[in-house]
């Protein structure tokens, strides 16, 4: 069995999040060029995109330090092609930050979820 990263922890663990909170992950880890989003999903005919940041036993940043301005715009950048190339018809996209904060030794996390960042 292949060991997981954190990140890929993380969003393992922000996925199962969001379907608790009854949202459809309909993808995960989307390369688009050089571009990616980490989940994407659906929930009463709109559209989220996730960004999911995982850290290991540290103290919770603020969020304003978790994206720099070329990953806003990266993911900007990214989302406008997926919505280009995808036709479904969506009311509103939104675009939010989940800050998973593993605790290995207690095997457990902290999740905290910025909606609608930009």
């Amino acid at each position: 069995m292949k060991k997981l990263s954190i990140g890929q922890r993380g969003e393992i663990i922000a996925a199962r999040y969001l379907e608790k909170l009854g949202f459809e992950i309909i993808e995960k880890n989307l390369k688009i060029g050089y571009l990616e989003l980490d989940l994407i999903a659906q929930k009463n005919k709109n559209i989220y995109f996730f960004e999911v940041k995982t850290r290991q036993n540290k103290k919770v940043a603020q969020q304003d330090n978790l994206l720099t301005k070329n990953q806003i715009l990266n993911l900007k950048k990214a989302i406008k092609i997926y919505l280009a190339k995808n036709t479904n018809y969506y009311q509103n996209f939104y675009f939010s930050l989940i800050l998973v904060n593993l605790n290995l030794k207690d095997r457990n996390a902290a999740i905290i979820h910025y909606p609608n960042i930009f």
